[in-house]
Order: C-alpha cells, then sequence, then structure tokens
C-alpha cells in the first residue's frame, strides 16, 4: 500500500509529479480515489509521504496479521463501528478519534495474489469532509486522505517488502501519518514475532516525502 511493489509504481511517479507541479486548485483536480497529481479544498495542506520496510517473513503470513480491513488490532487502533462485508470493496469502520468525534474509512481496493502479495487501499468516508480532531486529542481538520498498504513478496522466501503511503489533505496538523506508519510497520513486525513467522532479516523502515 522485485523490488518496486505492486502499487508501489503508482504512487512513485505519483509523489515526483506532485512535488515537482504548481498544487493549483485551478490546474489539478481536487484529489480523489485515483493517485494522481491534485490539489486540496481552499484552506487545506497537500501531504504525500510512503513507508518502505522489508519484513522477514513470507508475504501471506504478513496478510494473515495485516490484510483484514475490519480487523485493526495489529496496529493499536479499536473499530467501534462497521459497514458493509469484510474485505469487499465500499465496507467501512469507524473509530472514534476523542470527545464524541468519530473518523470512518471506506475499502476502496483489495487484490491478493498467488504469491500471497497484496494490495489495500482506503480512505476517509465520504471525501470531501471536515472531521475536526477535538483540541483535547491536538485539534486539527482531517479534509480528506487516501491510504495504501502494498506488501510484496521477494525472492528470497522469507522476506517481503513493504510500502505504507498516504495522501491527504488537512487543516492544522490531526495526524501524524510518518510516525503511525512507522508504527504499523513495527506493529506488524511484533506480531508476526508472537505468531512465530518472523524468520527473515527485517530493514528499519523509512520514509519518502513531504508531510508529518
Amino acid at each position: 500500500m522485485a523490488q518496486l511493489l505492486r502499487g508501489t509504481c503508482l504512487v512513485l511517479p505519483f509523489l515526483a509529479l506532485s512535488l515537482a507541479f504548481p498544487t493549483s486548485r485551478s490546474t489539478l483536480p481536487l484529489c480523489n480515489d485515483i493517485p494522481q497529481p491534485c490539489s486540496c479544498p481552499a484552506g487545506a495542506t497537500f501531504e504525500n509521504t510512503t513507508t518502505y520496510a522489508t519484513i522477514g517473513a513470507k508475504a501471506r503470513d504478513i496478510g494473515h496479521v495485516t490484510n483484514d480491513f475490519f480487523n485493526t488490532t495489529w496496529f493499536d487502533v479499536v473499530v467501534i463501528r462497521t459497514t458493509g462485508v469484510d474485505n469487499v470493496y465500499g465496507a467501512t469502520r469507524t473509530f472514534s478519534i476523542g470527545d464524541n468525534a468519530t473518523l470512518t474509512e471506506k475499502l476502496i481496493e483489495r487484490a491478493v495474489y498467488p504469491d500471497g502479495s497484496f494490495i489495500q487501499r482506503y480512505r476517509q468516508n465520504p471525501v470531501p469532509a471536515e472531521v475536526q480532531k477535538p483540541a483535547a486529542e491536538g485539534g486539527g481538520t482531517f479534509v480528506g486522505y487516501w491510504e495504501t498498504l502494498t506488501v510484496t513478496q521477494t525472492s528470497v522466501a522469507d522476506e517481503s517488502n513493504v510500502a505504507y503511503g498516504a495522501y491527504r489533505c488537512n487543516i492544522g496538523d490531526p495526524f501524524d501519518t510518518v510516525t503511525f506508519h512507522v508504527d504499523s510497520i513495527n506493529y506488524a513486525i511484533a506480531a508476526l514475532t508472537s505468531e512465530g513467522l518472523l524468520t527473515g532479516t527485517n530493514t528499519a523502515p523509512y520514509t519518502i516525502g513531504a508531510g508529518s
């Protein structure tokens, strides 16, 4: 979400174009489900980051831990409500972000390949929509975000490449995307270790892009 991961070929050119061209609302489309250079609604700031790592486990084992849309315990977040069918396009999951405020995400793509590689994409729902984070939780406003988790099996049986990317529109700074993605990868490694599925070599997560 080969050394270049399935789906990552969309992320890197998108990142380069996004950073290379002005994000004037008059010249670029509003950000949407298509990964492309885009603009945010007036008053919002655009961010685009991808965090990469190698995890010492088979892709299908990583999928066992991370590729269930309704099960978010692996990245330490509790879902309070779901709609639709788990892992099927259009399913939604809702989280509490404090002080009776909630944030909902919609599954917009999920594919699993024969070697266990997979891609999972989801977005804030609906978009555009302003969801204000309570001041007690740090403040800021979510205007729209799109996240992609991609895991690709390498030629080494117990090693897989991971890319966890996001492009988003914020007012203020409601969420530290990079820290979340790094922590999520480390949570996945911990879960794989606890199940005895981590037998290869990890590389430390690193991030490319502009954002929190």
